[in-house]
Formats: C-alpha cells, sequence, structure tokens
C-alpha cells in the first residue's frame, strides 16, 4: 500500500507542472497536512483494490503543440498533449519509482527511456560517435532508428521484418 509520506514525498519531488481539470496546483498540494497525505493514499488504496478512478480524475485536457511553425491546417502536425490531474500524475509517478528495481533487472544499454538518467539525446550522440569512428576508420556503416509517431505504434511490421531480413 501506499502511505501518506510516501505520497508526501512524492509531491515534494515532482517538479512544477500545468493544472489538471482539477484545478489544483502542485505548489498547493505540496503544502498540505500529514494528515490530507495519510487521507489521499488511502483513496489511492481503495482505487487500486477496487480499480475504479472517480469519474472526476478520468478527464484531462489536451493542449495541441504545433511541431513546424506554419503547419496549423495540418491535423497531423500537431502533438497532443495530455494533461491530467496531479492526484493521477503523482500516483503514476510514484508507482514507476516502485517499478524501478524490477525494471532495472532488464535494462540494457540500449534502452534510452524509461530510465533516469538517459534519453533521446544518448542514442543520437552514441549513433553520432559510432558513424565517425567508423567514418574515420574507413568503415562501411548503416544503422536505422526507430520513432512512436503521436503515441501510437504505426510501424509497419511486415515491411519492418523484411528489410531486417534482407539486411542479414
Amino acid at each position: 500500500d501506499i502511505s501518506g509520506q510516501e505520497l508526501k514525498h512524492e509531491f515534494a519531488r515532482a517538479k512544477n507542472s500545468a493544472n489538471g481539470l482539477d484545478g489544483w496546483d502542485i505548489r498547493d498540494l505540496r503544502i498540505l497536512s500529514d494528515t490530507a497525505y495519510d487521507w489521499m493514499a488511502t483513496l489511492l488504496n481503495t482505487i487500486e483494490n477496487t480499480q475504479r478512478w472517480p469519474t472526476d480524475v478520468t478527464h484531462g485536457k489536451a493542449a495541441f503543440l504545433e511541431k513546424e511553425k506554419g503547419s496549423a491546417n495540418n491535423p497531423m502536425a500537431f502533438r497532443v498533449l495530455m494533461i491530467f490531474a496531479q492526484l493521477y500524475r503523482r500516483w503514476a509517478a510514484l508507482r514507476l519509482f516502485h517499478l524501478q528495481p524490477w525494471m532495472d533487472k532488464w535494462r540494457l544499454p540500449e534502452i534510452l527511456a524509461g530510465f533516469d538518467g538517459v534519453g533521446a539525446e544518448d542514442g543520437w550522440y552514441g549513433s553520432a560517435i559510432e558513424n565517425e569512428l567508423w567514418w574515420a576508420e574507413g568503415r562501411q556503416y548503416t544503422g536505422g532508428a526507430g520513432d512512436v509517431h503521436k503515441c501510437f505504434d504505426q510501424m509497419r511490421r511486415h515491411l519492418l521484418y523484411t528489410l531486417l531480413d534482407l539486411a542479414g
């Protein structure tokens, strides 16, 4: 079960971010009493045990971020950022923290997301360094990258598997 003190710590370490539809600001939630955190923990434990979120917490707001300036007429040129209630976001972050020991068991150097201290920059920088080395040594090289488009997997697996087979 989640404890009130654990939840208090999670709110304390959270970065300032946009309010959800509930209107709560993370800075306000940081100054609650220990009793309030205990009650929130009880609520979250009840939600987990019943697997039912209160309806008011299941709504979010969408912010549409234009990828390239001047592409407002193209609906595919936007990133949609969903903003949920602070309580939900803190619960999700806390449970992700709880999963870290398990995730560390299968962590590979090639995985550059989902872990503290790694990100997309590590991927492109590492690839650039390898390419420079191979170029300096006069060796042939090739590479590929996969990404998730608009948070949905758009990969055509049959085509990818065929290309991988042809590449050896």
